[in-house]
């Protein structure tokens, strides 16, 4: 059975576990688009377990995701149900019942029903394409072609272009020159960054851990790795050392 999505999928971007009984990582948009989704992934004030409650604590306390919507929006947004709701409410009718506490018709039917706010799929379809929503694109385009092991020229593949096109007109696809030099360089930049303020951060300290190996082009590469004093591990980087 397919498990049914919470009231706030759409706030988040949904990452696969290292332990597949766990739940999905749920990483912020608001933080993603703040700090891009390498770095957000890597941030623990960035994602919760893809829980509803968890979900809704942490667009409660995010500034990124108060600095995007308005008040009004916020409350709109926060007050949508999580199953916890539900429990309690069952839970103070019961308690209301056995104390032989009378209440009428309209309130009883007030308080075991909640009013949803409906919206309509249409307005999903399409949306205005800010300059912050571009780098958001290009940084999304670049972990997935990583993640594919795709080649930069996929990007100019004429099948590629059209299916986007088709999809979002509104969208434009970095070049390979772009996606290989100006988004991979700060991608990087952030992702380095992000370690480092990490590794400052661990009042215990960090573990560096070293290892060698050769690749399929039999280069002798040399690679560092960081443990934080709880266990996770930051990859710092490799180094080609065949001439040395």
């Amino acid at each position: 059975m397919v498990k049914e999505k919470h009231n706030f999928c759409e706030f988040f971007y949904l990452c696969t576990p290292d332990n597949p009984k766990a739940n999905k990582k749920a990483v912020c948009f608001s933080c993603i688009r703040k700090h891009t989704l390498l770095v957000a992934i890597t941030k623990p004030e960035c994602y919760v377990p893809n829980k509803a409650l968890l979900c809704r604590n942490h667009l409660k306390k995010c500034e990124n995701f108060a600095s995007e919507y308005n008040e009004s929006e916020r409350q709109e947004i926060l007050s949508r149900k999580v199953p916890e709701d539900e429990k309690k409410s069952k839970e103070c009718r019961t308690e209301v019942i056995g104390n032989n506490i009378e209440t009428t018709d309209a309130t009883t039917s007030a308080s075991s029903t909640s009013v949803i706010k409906q919206t309509t799929l249409s307005g999903y379809v399409s949306r205005p394409y800010s300059k912050k929503d571009e780098t958001h694109f290009e940084n999304l385009v670049l972990l997935m072609m990583v993640s594919n092991g795709l080649s930069f020229t996929f990007l100019e593949n004429k099948e590629t272009q059209e299916l986007f096109r088709y999809i979002a007109p509104a969208l434009k696809l970095p070049g390979r020159h772009a996606i290989s030099n100006r988004v991979l360089f700060k991608s990087v930049k952030q992702l380095t960054q992000s370690i480092v303020e990490q590794a400052k951060a661990d009042a215990i300290g960090v573990t560096a851990a070293f290892d060698g190996w050769t690749n399929i082009k039999q280069e002798h590469l040399f690679g560092v790795v960081f443990i934080t004093s709880s266990g996770k591990t930051l990859i710092w980087g490799s180094k080609n050392i065949s001439d040395q």
